[in-house]
């Protein structure tokens, strides 16, 4: 892999998280425009009649999916998690802007955490490209497989004992179990990258096939069920906590993959400066991820969560 190749995917991955976060903004933007006449009426009927709505789908689901595919081609799923982060950064930025906030001295120190975690990942180059993985090696579906099922059992487990909670002690643990399911797409990008070109050039075989159709269920089952789940949690605990809770998750799973599922190794002495790198984006996540205002969901009572 050349290092043009490299730092395209390190910019690719950081693109996806901006623009995932301007598609927040935007949406919310169109949310905060209704009226209660409108909202009482039926959201939806009157946000697909907004252009900055749609807008901001195009920035989220357009252009952010394409960044992230891309990045993910180039450097593999390591590190995109991590460079998905840039949206935090986005989101307190553009409340400055846009609310007329400031900034505290500790979330500037979040922004550097953020920045230095990613420049860390980076240097150290846990990248797995497309291009250098052989998704018929041996034993290499077979760890991909039971990998995904443990983070599924993860998943589960979570959920089902949130369940037995209740106030905010249920809404972080959902914040936690909310994670797994993006963790898992994450996971299963790199399979459906690699079979796509086979299936629509028309010269895929039957496995193949049946790992894209595979592929492509669990990718858009976990991240419709994702999104549900964050949706819950924000019924019982605030934002501020639930989205750098949620991160833990999506920045510790990719790590496991490298090394588990992927089988790469590092040499012993960079290890700590991995675990530093995600320390880094962590703390900064959960500086900036307190942050009242911008896109933010308030606690509802526990009889209005639906």
């Amino acid at each position: 892999m050349t290092d043009l190749s490299y730092l395209l995917g390190l910019l690719c991955g950081f693109l996806s998280g901006v623009m995932n976060a301007l598609g927040a903004i935007l949406e919310k933007g169109a949310v905060n425009r209704l009226s209660d006449e409108q909202r009482a009426a039926g959201v939806m009927k009157y946000l697909i009649r907004s252009p900055r709505w749609w807008a901001g789908i195009v920035c989220s689901f357009g252009f952010g999916t394409a960044f992230v595919l891309t990045a993910q081609r180039l450097i593999g799923p390591a590190l995109v998690p991590a460079l998905t982060a840039s949206s935090l950064i986005v989101l307190a930025l553009a409340s400055v802007r846009l609310l007329d906030e400031h900034l505290r001295p500790i979330e500037y120190l979040a922004i550097l955490s953020i920045v230095a975690g990613m420049a860390l990942l980076g240097w150290l180059h846990l990248d797995i490209p497309a291009a250098q993985v052989d998704l018929f090696a041996p034993g290499l579906l077979a760890r991909l497989s039971v990998f995904a099922l443990a983070l599924g059992a993860l998943w589960g487990g979570t959920y089902l004992a949130a369940l037995r909670l209740s106030g905010q002690g249920r809404g972080l643990l959902l914040a936690v179990s909310a994670g797994f399911p993006f963790a898992i797409s994450n996971l299963w990008i790199l399979p459906l990258l690699l079979t796509i070109g086979a299936v629509f050039g028309g010269t895929a075989n039957g496995l193949q096939v049946v790992l894209f159709a595979l592929s492509s269920l669990i990718l858009v089952g976990t991240n419709v069920y994702g999104v549900s789940q964050t949706q819950l949690a924000f019924c019982f605990a605030p934002a501020s906590k639930v989205q750098p809770i949620q991160n833990l998750p999506t920045q510790i799973v990719p790590l496991l993959i490298y090394f588990l599922v992927f089988e790469r190794t590092l040499p012993p002495v960079r290890l700590p400066l991995v675990v530093l790198a995600v320390s880094l984006i962590l703390l900064g996540g959960w500086g900036l991820g307190r942050r009242k205002g911008l896109v933010r969901a308030e606690t509802l009572p526990e009889g209005e969560c639906r």
